[in-house]
């Protein structure tokens, strides 16, 4: 349904303050040896605004989509004044009692820093009609919440505070996240299999999540440091879950679960000037889902080091070291949330640990003007633990090398072109190649000020010897996969005027995969059969013109 929204506002406007700008103080004569600053003063200003909106709507809210649809008072206030040593800014701006934004700034000298941010945002969402898939009894629609209308009211706050020593870098902060939403929404789901029955359903949502971060900085002779902590947590009220009949029994689904975390990181880097610069960091990350008591623990460790012995020639090095452990209950308890469906424990397949190392090498050589070369490697292992539980390679290991040719010819001419070869030992999934190859080549022309043109071509090619199959507890590998994508596009604009550009352009895409495909029978034992070199493909040819008028 298209709604339709009048909208009439009265507003009352004081402006209560002088001029921003005040009288800097004289210099000193010239008989003096030294010039003493001293700071500007500056009237304060300050601004309020009220109103009120008179909102009439017929029809559906999203004729409004993001807009509190119900008349309301609006208006807001500024002030911002320097009393040295002192910096105050206030700001508030309602359009309703759900939209609205906040800022408060206020800092003294430079020790201290504080900024408040406060929006509100509100949103009406779809009541979605579920369709009847046919006069079959096999399939069913109960639409629960015909005529309902769907709102969320956000209120999304930040603040931050810095706290510095006189005359020294040596920094305390602190900042805060907080996100409260309120409302409802609509919530489907299956509520049988056969026949199959689609349910929609009203949901009451009061979410709140925070994140605090505290922690502190310093320069500590070549290097500076940086020790921070964050705590996040996520507090589910309203429905948190719904109940189902299946089978006889009753069971919960659609939980929304109470979630908390902290991160510990530590960071360190030189000086961001000069021939050498390195950097590191150092971070651990514990999370928990309070409902299912699941954990999981990341470590990442990271280190850049930059080399320039000379302005033509830099090295580039990177490792990444990145650990994830996760450590979920092995079974779903008797009575799982209170329900004597779960009459007996059921087992849980463990989670995948994983342990990654990947380092990256590039060498960039500007060999004369308007030639520059860029060689690059990358090595990557990752190990991972029950992965026989999931059927995939414990082990996989990828190296990449690239090579990147930039040429300036002339002024208004600049080529591109870019060669990546890859190389995966032991694939996890299907999707991924045993190896890859893929050429990128771009043109961008500029004859004039007013005319621009770019042209790119991409072509990769991707091959994996064999697929791995599984269903249930038989593996089965055979066949290949082969693919082939191709992308060209270009662009020609025009500045006809300062604020007028008009841009044609055109694209074209096309992918085709060549795979074995293997089906089961219903039989058990099931019987496999085996279809060779399956074709998929696909293209497209899109043209566009695009105008862009800036009148301001």
């Amino acid at each position: 349904m298209i709604g339709k929204i009048k909208r009439i506002s009265l507003l009352c406007l004081f402006l209560l303050s002088s001029s921003v700008y005040g009288e800097v103080a004289e210099e000193n004569s010239y008989e003096e040896p030294l010039y003493v600053y001293e700071f500007p003063v500056i009237s304060p200003e300050i601004n309020i605004k009220a109103g009120y909106s008179f909102l009439e709507r017929k029809g559906s809210k999203r004729a409004g989509e993001f807009y509190y649809p119900h008349s309301s008072v609006s208006g807001g206030f500024f002030l911002k004044a320097f009393p040295f040593p002192h910096r105050v800014h206030l700001e508030f701006e309602a359009l309703n009692k759900k939209d609205y934004f906040g800022d408060i700034r206020y800092a003294y000298k430079d020790i201290a820093l504080l900024r408040v941010l406060t929006r509100g945002i509100y949103h009406n969402l779809d009541n979605k009609t579920l369709i009847d898939a046919g006069p079959s009894p096999q399939y069913t629609v109960e639409q629960r919440d015909k005529g309902k209308e769907y709102e969320i009211s956000n209120n999304i706050s930040n603040l931050y505070l810095r706290l510095k020593t006189p005359d020294y870098p040596f920094h305390i902060f602190a900042d805060a996240h907080v996100v409260r939403s309120e409302g409802s929404m609509q919530q489907r789901f299956l509520s049988s299999y056969l026949p199959l029955n689609r349910v929609s359903m009203h949901r009451d949502l009061d979410w709140y999540s925070q994140a605090i971060n505290i922690g502190t900085n310093s320069h500590l002779g070549p290097v500076e440091i940086e020790l921070s902590r964050s705590e996040r947590r996520v507090d589910v009220k309203g429905d948190r879950f719904f109940e189902n009949s299946y089978g006889g029994n009753i069971y919960p689904h659609n939980l929304i679960p109470e979630l908390k975390g902290s991160t510990t990181t530590f960071k360190i880097h030189t000086s961001y000037t000069g021939q050498i610069v390195a950097s590191a960091t150092l971070s651990r990350t514990e999370k928990e889902n309070e409902v299912s008591s699941a954990k999981s623990d990341y470590f990442v460790a990271a280190g850049d080091f930059t080399y320039m012995p000379d302005p033509v020639f830099t090295v580039f090095l990177r490792y990444r070291h990145r650990k994830a452990e996760s450590d979920n209950p092995d079974y779903i308890p008797v009575n799982y949330l209170g329900y004597s469906a779960y009459s007996s424990t059921i087992s849980v397949k463990p989670s995948i640990d994983s342990v990654s190392d990947t380092i990256t090498g590039t060498i960039r050589y500007r060999m004369i003007k308007g030639l520059t070369l860029y060689a690059e490697y990358a090595g990557e292992k990752i190990e991972r633990s029950n992965a026989d539980k999931w059927k995939i390679s414990s082990e996989t290991v990828k190296n990449t090398l690239s090579f990147t040719t930039h040429v300036r010819p002339v002024n208004n001419i600049e080529l591109k072109a870019k060669y990546i070869r890859q190389n995966i030992d032991s694939p996890a999934y299907n999707n991924e190649p045993d190896t890859s190859d893929e050429i990128r080549l771009s043109v961008n022309w500029s004859p004039t000020k007013r005319i621009n043109g770019l042209l790119m071509y991409a072509l990769t090619s991707q091959k994996r010897e064999e697929i791995n199959f599984t269903d249930n507890s038989i593996n089965i590998r055979i066949g290949d996969r082969k693919v082939r994508r191709e992308k060209i596009f270009g662009s020609l604009t025009f500045l006809l005027i300062n604020d007028l550009t008009v841009t044609p352009n055109f694209a074209f895409l096309r992918n085709r995969t060549r795979q074995t495909i293997i089906y089961d029978s219903i039989s058990s034992p099931p019987d496999y059969y085996v279809d060779s070199d399956v074709l998929y493909r696909d293209g497209a040819l899109i043209y566009g013109l695009n105008f862009n008028y800036i009148p301001k």
